[in-house]
């Protein structure tokens, strides 16, 4: 079939087998844009299935697997990328089980391939500080546009990374930081970061135990700004 151009499969029971058949049937495709698989059980091994399909087909820009339990295909996922001529619009990998060690052997892929992602979502992995330092160095400088960090396990320690990130980032214009533990330490050098950042229009810091010296640094960096 070279119409489908979008296909969401979103809160079934595909799992390995079905990912798997799923992902035989897809690689000709050549008019698909988005899949989304989102919710459906996969492990590791289905994981694969994707990392092969990416590979195959690279006519698809939106990938959305999210809330699988993907965690050890991430870097197969991340070499995949590596092969394709088109990079992809949207990748979507919360709530896999993505840990620092395996956040550091995805975000060496993509910076030692140069990949941008325009959407990144690693929301609900335990990345952690440790996690936070190499994903840095792999979108910096990139046409990221999108990243959601939401709820990654980031305390203060990872403050100045982040701020570092959105200055580095040139054309980011969202970053979803929200249900971290980044306190004040953070929070004000988050804000600094706002302020001298060039197309940032949303940051979401909600629940992320923040207080007046992180609100006063951000009047700051609204005056900058204006």
């Amino acid at each position: 079939n070279t119409k489908l151009r979008n296909l969401s499969l979103t809160n079934n029971k595909l799992r390995a087998a079905g990912i798997t058949a799923m992902s035989d049937g897809l690689q000709r495709n050549t008019a698909l844009r988005v899949l989304d698989v989102s919710g459906n059980s996969i492990n590791a091994e289905g994981g694969l299935a994707i990392a092969e399909l990416l590979r195959a087909n690279d006519a698809i820009e939106h990938l959305n697997a999210a809330r699988n339990y993907l965690s050890d295909a991430i870097p197969r996922i991340g070499h995949a990328l590596s092969t394709r001529s088109r990079q992809m619009r949207l990748l979507d990998l919360s709530s896999n089980r993505i840990d620092g060690p395996i956040c550091r052997q995805l975000a060496q892929i993509l910076e030692g391939n140069r990949i941008t992602v325009a959407c990144l979502s690693l929301e609900d992995n335990d990345l952690g500080d440790a996690g936070m330092v190499p994903l840095y160095h792999a979108v910096k400088g990139t046409n990221t546009q999108f990243l959601d960090l939401s709820a990654t396990g980031l305390t203060h320690r990872s403050g100045v990374v982040v701020a570092d990130l959105m200055t580095s980032c040139p054309i980011l214009n969202s970053l979803q930081l929200d249900g971290n533990n980044l306190g004040d330490d953070a929070g004000v050098e988050i804000a600094s970061g706002y302020g001298q950042s060039q197309g940032l229009t949303a940051i979401n810091l909600e629940r992320c135990g923040i207080g007046s010296r992180t609100v006063a640094a951000l009047c700051d960096a609204f005056a900058k700004h204006r």
